[in-house]
């Protein structure tokens, strides 16, 4: 089985709901991107992309998620933010195709997404306020985020930084936590993994090996 089926199966369900985390961080009300992503695991209809950022603009195609025969998620750029949506682009299903699944139809132009909708890895346990490491810390574990958690919308990006909503369900031996001990929050993270079938090879942005 591969490492990405593997992976998503801990990932998959929106978490119940949770105390928010009383912390909050500074939110752009627009930005630039240049990040990798795909759809966010546990969606259950593929990711309709819009015209503009409005539920009430035109659907321009889907992104469709992982689901037999395919193995690998559909790879999209984003490119912008603004409140509640992403821009994207450039939408490929080559590794599935390369391994030599029948072609499907994928959206590859840009459109809009809701924040919501896409996923990347964080190989970071620090959430900061701002995107700057001398701000105030809102998140300071030792587990890298999406091994314990999820992220659950991404809000916005400055360089190497990227504004994520996250949730904290899973112990480090990925059991889940009572809900009692899971929180939810939003923080501005680096150490973004943009590979989705394995961590990535970066030195710590934590501190030490």
């Amino acid at each position: 089985m591969l490492k990405t089926i593997l992976w998503a199966a801990v990932v998959l369900a929106p978490v119940p709901a949770m105390a928010k985390a009383p912390a909050s961080a500074w939110t752009p009300a627009a930005t630039r991107c240049d990040l990798l992503a795909w759809p966010r695991y546990g969606l259950s209809a593929p990711v309709a992309v819009r015209a503009a950022p409005s539920l009430r603009a035109h659907t321009l195609g889907v992104i469709p998620l992982v689901a037999a025969p395919y193995e690998y998620s559909v790879q999209f750029q984003i490119v912008a933010t603004r409140p509640g949506w992403l821009q994207i682009r450039g939408a490929s299903d080559d590794y599935n195709e390369n391994a030599g699944h029948p072609r499907r139809s994928v959206f590859k132009g840009q459109g809009w997404i809701e924040a919501g909708a896409a996923g990347l890895r964080v190989q970071s346990g620090k959430g900061y306020a701002r995107p700057d490491p001398a701000s105030r810390r809102l998140l300071n574990q030792m587990e890298w985020l999406t091994d314990v958690g999820d992220v659950t919308a991404i809000r916005g990006c400055s360089g190497e930084w990227v504004l994520l909503d996250y949730a904290i369900t899973r112990d480090s031996d990925q059991k889940p936590l009572p809900t009692s001990q899971q929180k939810t929050g939003s923080a501005w993270f680096r150490g973004i993994c943009t590979v989705e079938e394995t961590t990535c090879d970066m030195p710590s942005v934590d501190g030490g090996p």
